[in-house]
């Protein structure tokens, strides 16, 4: 349901080469504005918390660090990204060879471990085919789907 929302909100985005953000302030009266206006925010708040809170996690696990460190490091980082976007004119593209790098480091990371592993190759097989074993599973399965595509990129695709 969520990446049909975001499909539906990029096609409003190039049918009316407006934003939703700019649609529902056109279109709806200034209470209601204001309401989905907080709606939005508290969506993005909850999210960032999770990757706050993910990243915190992760931390701890790879540098035994202790909770609240990791999340201190996470936002301190979150503001260097940003300061550096917009204090170097070519801001976005540093962030993307960044982000390229961080993504060849998990490559690599993944690569590495299937050698050193030596997986079989029906228990690789087993892993692709999808399957909910519990009701458990099935909430984890809806929680990652909810991360991934995330409510403020409703607003950013359109």
């Amino acid at each position: 349901m969520a990446i049909f929302i975001q499909v539906i909100a990029a096609k409003l985005g190039v049918a009316t080469e407006r934003g939703i953000a700019a649609l529902c302030r056109e279109r709806f009266s200034k209470p209601t504005v204001y309401l989905l206006w907080a709606a939005a925010e508290l969506a993005m708040i909850a999210t960032d918390v999770a990757e706050i809170l993910g990243s915190a996690i992760g931390f701890k696990l790879v540098l035994k660090l202790p909770l609240w460190v990791g999340a201190v490091l996470a936002a301190a980082c979150a503001f260097l990204l940003l300061g550096l976007r917009s204090s170097i004119p070519q801001g976005y593209r540093v962030i993307e060879y960044i982000i390229m790098v961080l993504v060849g480091v998990i490559s690599f990371s993944f690569i590495y471990l299937i050698v050193v592993t030596k997986p079989s190759a029906i228990s690789v097989a087993e892993g692709l085919i999808p399957s909910i074993p519990s009701l458990d599973a099935l909430y984890i399965a809806m929680s990652m789907v909810g991360a991934t595509v995330m409510p403020h990129s409703v607003y950013l695709v359109s």
